[in-house]
């Protein structure tokens, strides 16, 4: 596989809105506020992904989610979640405790594609919609 052109790196840098770690993720936000990456990064000091997201003229937004405020500890059943979204939180939930990741990545995609942005917190997971969207 090729390295990124400049054109694709430029592309994906307009696309982002944000780029901040969130907990032991680290977190790249689109102009929706949909999540376009959270992935572990627990090897890598905070100090050198600022350094180099900077580098290259991405939006660092430092050590809290700028959404922090906006997310919800999900409960299976509530009302403001439509019967299909609990089904894939649902998923998420049993394939983490399972540890069947690329299961639980795949219920990540769907959720995204819905407009949710989901992330764990002491073992529960955390909810909070895109920019726009409802329930």
């Amino acid at each position: 596989m090729a390295p990124p052109t400049r054109r694709h790196r430029t592309r994906l840098r307009d696309r982002t809105n944000a780029v901040f770690t969130d907990g032991r993720d680290l977190v790249v936000l689109d102009h929706d506020t949909g999540e376009l990456a959270r992935v572990r990064a627990t090897d890598l000091p905070t100090r050198a992904l600022r350094e180099a997201f900077e580098r290259f003229r991405y939006p660092w937004h430092g050590t809290t989610d700028p959404h922090e405020t906006e997310f919800t500890r999900w409960i299976d059943g509530t009302p403001d979640l439509d019967p299909a979204t609990h089904t894939l939180l649902r998923t998420r939930h049993r394939a983490l405790t399972d540890k069947k990741a690329g299961a639980a990545a795949e219920a990540l995609d769907e959720l995204r594609a819905k407009g949710l942005a989901v992330r764990d917190r002491d073992g529960e997971q955390q909810y909070r919609r895109r920019a726009g969207e409802s329930s």
